[in-house]
């Protein structure tokens, strides 16, 4: 899945037990710019969701993980997803054996991400009517 950048959720450490208060973070490379990959496997998946929907044909899709690095820790301290970076790593995950794909499942290096400041609230005006 290509993207720019990625949104992990940070737990207040007061809310950790409850699962409340997520802060999102964003996560991007040093170089804003840089485009990359989250390696993910897809597949048709047929099965029952929902009792009232029966049963349905779906496509699904998830991220693989690796060990979260020093910037993500603070954030999500289990895990990151495996972000693929150059043409090479591309097609190794496309196209090479299973046993060179899982070599990719590794955490960046610290120094390649940053995390952005969140945004400023912005304050709305009353509307009048």
């Amino acid at each position: 899945m290509p993207c720019a950048g990625g949104q992990f959720f940070r737990v207040r450490t007061e809310a950790r037990s409850s699962h409340q208060a997520q802060t999102p973070a964003l996560v991007c490379f040093e170089r804003r710019s840089a485009m990359f990959c989250f390696a993910g496997l897809w597949t048709p998946w047929r099965g029952i969701r929902k009792a009232k929907e029966g049963q349905i044909d779906v496509e699904v899709f998830g991220f693989l993980t690796t060990n979260a690095n020093a910037v993500v820790k603070p954030i999500h301290e289990k895990a990151m997803p495996v972000i693929l970076r150059t043409r090479e790593e591309f097609d190794i995950w496309l196209n090479g054996s299973p046993r060179e794909a899982l070599q990719l499942q590794r955490p960046l290096p610290d120094s390649d991400l940053i995390v952005l400041a969140p945004p400023k609230k912005i304050e709305e005006e009353p509307l009048l009517l």
